[in-house]
């Protein structure tokens, strides 16, 4: 069972941000002073991996520990923060029960745990055998009800702090933002155009190419076409050619 008090020698602290700017801040945060070997704690598996990508991107050693990853891979990561060979690791909650490091510096939420019991159970993995050890929690809008049920599980608040030189109205970053649809909704996408239709497949009608009846793009179309002979334009839509009296004459001859 998690204890149900965190030990003394941890500091807590708190740090309001817009979700959009966790990882901005949290790449500040493992910029700063005395930062050696950190465990940051994500909700979710592909919150996890998607996290240590981004972190990867901005130049700093991370690895992942979450529920998908083999028993070799778990190993692999413990022994490389052990080592040094990694700053940052990445962890969800099931994950975190396994992990046997003493000589973890700082603690991040980077998601505020769902239950106080959670949040306890994740800074105690800093500040092990009487050590000293920090733990900070980025707190979105939407998660201050998790945070005040934290408080209130620990009997008092948790101090509140702020990034001097850090802008915490900066737009959406780019690597955060959402990936834009590469086709349309009626299915005319640049990979819907560049591809042809395989041999006996049936072509949707919304991706059939309608041509319009006239504009501007069809000017001149019709007479650069060849023109067939009168005679023959009835076969070219299954019916037999109009014979006139003179024939029909001759044909009774």
């Amino acid at each position: 069972a998690p204890p149900s008090r965190p030990a003394a020698g941890i500091t807590q602290a708190v740090y309001p941000v817009a979700r959009h700017l966790k990882v901005d801040l949290l790449d500040q945060v493992l910029l700063g002073p005395g930062v050696a070997s950190v465990l940051v704690f994500t909700r979710t598996k592909h919150g996890a991996d998607r996290l240590s990508r981004l972190l990867q991107r901005r130049g700093h050693s991370v690895a992942a520990l979450h529920g998908d990853r083999t028993q070799g891979q778990r190993e692999r990561a413990l022994g490389d923060l052990r080592r040094g060979r990694v700053q940052v690791l990445v962890a969800t909650d099931i994950a975190s029960r396994g992990i046997d490091v003493d000589d973890i510096s700082h603690v991040v939420n980077y998601d505020v745990p769902r239950t106080p019991e959670d949040y306890v159970h994740r800074i105690g993995r800093t500040g092990r055998v009487q050590a000293t050890g920090d733990a900070f929690t980025l707190m979105s809008p939407e998660e201050r009800q998790e945070v005040a049920a934290i408080e209130r599980f620990l009997g008092r608040a948790i101090p509140r702090v702020l990034i001097p030189d850090f802008d915490y109205g900066r737009a959406m970053s780019r690597d955060l933002e959402p990936r834009r649809k590469q086709a349309s909704d009626h299915g005319h996408g640049e990979a819907h155009r560049s591809r042809r239709p395989r041999r006996g497949e049936r072509v949707p009608a919304r991706a059939r190419v309608r041509v319009p009846a006239s504009g501007p793009a069809l000017t001149g179309a019709a007479d650069a076409a060849p023109r067939l002979p009168e005679a023959l334009c009835g076969l070219t839509h299954g019916r037999r050619p109009q014979r006139n009296a003179s024939d029909r004459r001759r044909r009774r001859m």
